[in-house]
């Protein structure tokens, strides 16, 4: 394992100069065609990105701990899905008039489609969405995003707008590394426990540091040792979960 300078810059952030490097990477499973009538498509944790192609041609790639379910029957009458975890929309034009617009929801927002690629993320309560190509509408903030734009929207309405590098950073797990940007320890645990499949306890007093930092390969088990390593505390293997303490700090 290469490890490179860990580094704290200002209060309560830690900031990580290198990558760590994760042998092996996520793997891309094969396309699996969604049922015409009904999608209920989901990735176990700690597993490789799956493509699903639905009914009318849009295709989506579902990371690990995810799940995509249609509301109802999915074709020309409805396009509603249901998003858990973390996806990358590609909506295929409509064929049709009068085709049922394109409608995610995710953590009580809704994002609809206008003609474009974006990707979604559950995330402690909020949905990210970054657009990658076009445009969408979010429901909750009553904004029209376009590409290259992104923000966290809560089901109030509240909006957080992110910056440019952190909408091109949206996509980066598509390519197999997780980029976080002053993001809060509950949530990049939240989000690694997807991708490892691994249990990942952390100390109440540890979760509100934020996080700057790069995951492109490592042990699922790796990973959990370097995150430790960021907040300067060490982990314990037991019952079948990592802790991250305090405690055990050196």
């Amino acid at each position: 394992m290469q490890r490179r300078g860990w580094t704290v810059a200002g209060a309560g952030l830690l900031a990580v100069s290198g990558i760590v490097l994760w042998t092996e990477r996520p793997h891309l499973w094969g396309d699996a065609s969604a049922d015409a009538a009904k999608v209920d498509q989901a990735v176990p944790a700690g597993q490789g990105m799956r493509t699903v192609v639905l009914s009318d041609g849009s295709e989506v790639v579902l990371a690990p701990g995810s799940r995509l379910r249609s509301r109802g029957a999915f074709g020309a009458d409805s396009r509603e899905l249901e998003l858990t975890g973390e996806a990358l929309f590609t909506v295929a034009a409509a064929d049709a008039p009068g085709t049922a617009p394109f409608i995610v929801h995710g953590n009580g927002v809704d994002v609809e489609d206008l003609g474009t690629a974006f990707v979604l993320r559950t995330v402690a309560g909020r949905l990210l969405v970054s657009v990658t190509q076009g445009m969408v509408q979010v429901s909750r903030a009553r904004t029209v995003l376009h590409e290259g734009e992104a923000q966290l929207v809560d089901s109030t309405g509240q909006v957080e707008r992110l910056s440019a590098t952190d909408a091109r950073g949206s996509l980066a797990w598509t390519s197999g590394a997780l980029l976080f940007h002053e993001e809060p320890l509950t949530a990049v645990v939240e989000r690694l426990e997807r991708w490892t499949g691994r249990t990942i306890v952390v100390d109440a007093d540890l979760a509100t540091r934020r996080l700057t930092a790069a995951f492109e390969s490592g042990t699922p088990d790796e990973i959990v040792d370097q995150l430790a390593a960021m907040t300067g505390a060490r982990v314990e293997f037991r019952d079948g979960r990592w802790f991250v303490s305090r405690a055990l700090m050196r």
